[in-house]
């Protein structure tokens, strides 16, 4: 999955990006911010290959994923602008050790949550 960030593109730059996604049958999902959408890939690479759109000031990057800690009474997080797999490669390498918040939220829940979008992807008990 990628996102679609129009922040800071002019009206004109929108109106075309948004015509010729309704013109190809893509598909986003919206996110918490109004300027970033969530497509597929083989959608985005249909936008990033259009030759019209060479010069146009929108970015399409990868979806980015944090790593946030809860227990009964705290919440905290990592502030991670990771892959999904960087994110659970940190959590398996990290759980059940005291690295970080891990000492202090064991038993609570480690989750990874898509900056994006807002939403939980994973989660699991910490040892």
């Amino acid at each position: 999955m990628k996102a679609l960030n129009l922040t800071g593109v002019c009206q004109e730059q929108i109106n075309l990006v948004s015509e010729f996604i309704n013109n190809n049958g893509i598909e986003c999902k919206t996110t918490d911010d109004e300027n970033v959408f969530v497509l597929s890939d083989e959608d985005a690479v249909k936008i990033e290959d259009e030759p019209s759109f060479e010069w146009f000031d929108f970015a399409i990057k990868p979806l980015t994923y944090d790593v946030v800690f809860d227990d009964e009474s705290a919440s905290n997080s990592k502030d991670f602008g990771y892959s999904l797999e960087e994110c659970k490669n940190y959590i398996k390498m990290y759980n059940g050790t005291n690295e970080s918040y891990f000492e202090n939220f064991k038993g609570g829940t480690v989750s990874i949550v898509c900056n994006e979008t807002g939403e939980y992807v994973y989660n699991e008990t910490i040892r």
